[in-house]
Parts: structure tokens; sequence; C-alpha cells
């Protein structure tokens, strides 16, 4: 779809460019379908355990969000499909995995599609939102109330009418199959913000759209972490965060 020299030339021009946060609602998507994919980023521990070593949590938890026109999913999903291809990969798209130049390249491609990038998140050192050191807050809880409000985030700043919401399955959300807290979010956010909303796992038809999200998702750990804001700034993601003025505590909605 694009050639690499176009790419290397318009990620040139683009890391060359004053740094500034994009406003989407100068520019909001057009009425019709939309998709929202979504996965979250980070943990929401302290401290974690794994292979019964003790290894640092992340510095932030958060969900990285991407708003696509239906029109356009196909060539969404396309953008880490030709990677894979490129690269021999037969399993599932991992973008820590990928090196960098790879991620700027496919973080362009997926602006210039037209698709609108998010990262909601929550900085764990400092300005924490209320109810992220409550005891009596459940982490799922504090999950769940994260994703509602950045699904929410990202409504307001859409026309579509209709908007399909596929999150990836996560073990706070409940059973993959049938209602779980994923698909109980529909109604609220549907009533919320005027729209007809559906929120739904992610299942194999999205698996190559989930992928290509997983650059959106990733570009948080990499501007708000590792320094290394590129991908981020080149996709024009918006990142949005939650901070003590922002209230996580269960049944606050």
């Amino acid at each position: 779809m694009f050639g690499r020299n176009f790419m290397e030339k318009m990620t040139v021009g683009m890391m060359m460019a004053p740094i500034e946060e994009p406003d989407h609602r100068k520019n909001p998507m057009v009425e019709g379908r939309t998709f929202v994919f979504v996965d979250e980023e980070g943990d929401l521990g302290r401290e974690a355990r794994k292979n019964g070593k003790k290894w640092d949590p992340s510095k932030t938890f958060g969900f990285g969000l991407s708003v696509v026109n239906e029109k356009d999913i196909e060539v969404f999903g396309n953008i880490s499909s030709l990677y894979k291809e490129r690269k021999g990969i037969t399993g599932e798209f991992k973008a820590r995995k990928a090196e960098s130049s790879a991620k700027i390249m496919m973080g362009l491609k997926i602006r210039i599609i037209g698709a609108k990038t998010y990262g909601v998140y929550v900085d764990k050192i400092k300005d924490r939102p209320k109810g992220w050191n409550d005891e009596r807050t459940d982490g799922s809880d504090l999950q769940i109330e994260m994703l509602y409000q950045a699904i929410n985030s990202v409504m307001t700043e859409t026309r579509s009418d209709k908007v399909t919401v596929i999150i990836d399955y996560h073990t706070a959300y409940g059973q993959k199959k049938g209602d779980n807290k994923v698909t109980a979010m529909s109604e609220p956010i549907s009533e919320k913000n005027g729209k007809e909303v559906v929120c739904e796992i992610a299942t194999r038809r999205y698996r190559s759209q989930m992928e290509t999200n997983d650059v959106v998702v990733h570009a948080i750990h990499d501007r708000k972490q590792d320094h290394s804001p590129w991908a981020s700034l080149v996709m024009g993601q918006r990142i949005i965060r939650l901070d003590k003025n922002n209230d996580l505590r269960k049944n606050q909605r």
C-alpha cells in the first residue's frame, strides 16, 4: 500500500515537526458505524512475581484505543498482517518485540488511513486517581472502572451514532463468552453518550485488528516509561491521564 521510500520520507518529516498533543475534536470521525479496538498496557500491582521470581511492576497502567471507521477495518488489520508476512511471523504479533523503526512506520500507516488513536493511563507513582490505593477496592474493579472511563473518553470525541467496541480478553472481565463485565458496559455507555454502543470481547474474527492495535497500546509504554515518544507522536495518539481529579472507586458512575 505504501512504498518504503515514501514511508521513510514521511516518517522523517513528521519526526522533525514540533511535538504537540493532537486535538481530535477539531477533526471528528465521520458519521457511520465505527469500531473501537481496546487492550490494556502494564499491570495494576506494586510488586509482582513470575515463575517464583520477583520483578518490578510497570510504572503506568492504561489502555490503548484505536477508533476506526467500518470501511477501514480491513486495511487497519493489514498493517500488522503485512509486517508479519514480511518478517515470517506465524504466531501472534507483539509490538514490544518489533524494532522501533517498524513501530514508527506502522504508526504512520495507522494515521494515514484516518484512524484515531488514544492512550488513557494512570501514573502509579504520583497523583493517582481516587480509589487506586484503597484496599477496599478490588483490582479487577479498578480495571473495569478505568476501562469504562477510557471508552467514554473516546465516545465524546466521535460523531458516530453506532459504535462497536472490541476489547481484548482479561480475566478481570469474567467469562469469555456470553454476558460478562464487558457486555454489561454497553447499556450505560450508550445511555451516557446517546449512541448505540455494543461492547464485546475480541474473537479471532478481529485478530489482525487487535494485533495492529497492539502498536497503539505499546506506544503508551514507549512514551511514558521508555521516553521514546516517536511511534505515539507519528500516529497522532492523544494521551489522556487519569489523576487525582478522577475517581475509580466502584459504582462512581
